[in-house]
């Protein structure tokens, strides 16, 4: 487990220097300096990677080390529910912040029966116009809040039931927007799914490919009209 860095925007999980002493050294407490550039908010990806020089001492001489380390993003994550996913929203806000990101409560503020299209709307439209980075939606089913997030540009909205499918949706396909069924998972299985969803980096290479395939569909959508 790595200490806690946070600079510059982002967190940065510095592995423990206890374990230079494996191989015989002692760490000091040191303050420790990026030897590569920060991470770019540009980044689709919550994590990306660089190295860290720090400070540790061998037969009594300072000998500097580095290492590679990964630089994990703080995002702005907007949560939204309708009134079946009420509580829940308040335990997945609260599961956010635990990991360290700013959680945005986008509604609604009571259980009382509401429309979902309102707060999927709501919170589709904060990741299209660059408001937050990603959202997470909870519905009776899901399936509802996940049709109205994808009417957006820009949005990529996946239904999730289980590990898999979170971490094939940002992996693969980088999701931003997560929709969970209130009906389907239980307590235990939300957190992890959530975590999993937020930690894991988009691939790229040929996954990106189909990304701006998808793109190009967003760009000729908003670009119709009857007359054309």
């Amino acid at each position: 487990m790595g200490q806690r860095w946070r600079g510059g925007g982002a967190l940065f999980l510095v592995p423990r220097l206890e374990t230079v002493s494996n191989r015989g050294f002692a760490p000091q407490k040191t303050n420790l300096r990026l030897a590569e550039k920060r991470p770019n908010r540009s980044q689709t990806a919550g994590i990306c990677s660089g190295r860290v020089q720090y400070r540790a001492r061998k037969n009594k001489m300072n000998i500097f080390c580095s290492t590679t380390i990964e630089f994990k993003k703080t995002m702005k994550i907007a949560v939204a529910s309708e009134h079946r996913g009420f509580k829940a929203k308040d335990r997945i806000l609260a599961e956010v912040r635990q990991l360290q990101h700013e959680a945005l409560d986008f509604g609604p503020a009571t259980d009382d029966m509401c429309d979902y299209p309102d707060f999927a709307a709501k919170a589709a439209q904060a990741v299209a116009c660059g408001e937050v980075d990603r959202a997470i939606l909870i519905g009776g089913t899901g399936i509802g809040m996940n049709i109205v997030a994808n009417k957006f540009p820009g949005v990529r909205a996946a239904l999730c039931h289980d590990d898999l499918s979170a971490q094939i949706s940002r992996s693969h396909n980088d999701s931003n927007v997560l929709c969970l069924s209130i009906n389907l998972f239980g307590a235990e299985v939300a957190p992890r799914i959530i975590k999993i969803w937020l930690e894991t980096p988009f691939e790229g290479g040929r996954h990106a490919r189909r990304v701006a395939k998808i793109a190009k569909l967003d760009e000729a959508r908003q670009n119709h009209s009857p007359e054309k």
